[in-house]
């Protein structure tokens, strides 16, 4: 809406809260996020919370998760938007 301070502001501020959040949850290492539920990872996925090289090893993480399953989802209501939508 043509407001370039907002603009600047809300993207620094979106930066600090993904750095915090990758700070506080994701194993850089791993990949895995909190408790490397189906729900965690794929939160963290679908709301591009992660580094591009951290994605990968959480998408890893959440297929392993799944074929362990047995190729069924394991996440409840909140979970299945992020799952369904971090895994297209």
């Amino acid at each position: 809406m043509g407001n370039e301070a907002d603009a600047i502001r809300y993207a620094q501020l979106a930066s600090k809260i993904k750095s915090a959040f990758r700070d506080h949850f994701v194993d850089e290492a791993t990949g895995m996020v909190a408790n490397g539920s189906q729900t965690a990872l794929s939160c963290a996925i679908y709301s591009d919370l992660l580094g591009p090289i951290e994605k990968l090893k959480s998408v890893g993480l959440l297929s392993e998760d799944i074929a362990r399953h047995q190729g069924h989802l394991d996440c409840g209501m909140l979970g299945a938007k992020w799952l369904l939508h971090g895994l297209s």
